[in-house]
């Protein structure tokens, strides 16, 4: 994910799909668990998804998850 990445940018639904605002929020709270235990570098990228939790579309799900990709090559201490 590039730093300059505007989530003001990405669509949101008028009428939220269910089923990607649970798994949006869902992988959000693991997120927080995350950056809570073990990579607090993470905190401002987490209150940016937390922003659009309740309104999030596919676009929103696909940027989450790109962050998965970059907590591998995360050294925690």
């Amino acid at each position: 994910m590039s730093p300059d990445s505007d989530f003001d940018t990405l669509p949101t639904p008028e009428v939220p799909n269910k089923i990607v605002v649970h798994a949006n929020t869902t992988l959000i709270g693991k997120f927080v668990y995350i950056a809570i235990n073990t990579v607090p570098q993470f905190s401002y990228l987490i209150s940016c998804f937390a922003w659009y939790m309740s309104k999030a579309s596919p676009a929103h799900l696909a940027y989450a998850k790109t962050v998965l990709t970059c907590l591998i090559g995360v050294n925690a201490r």
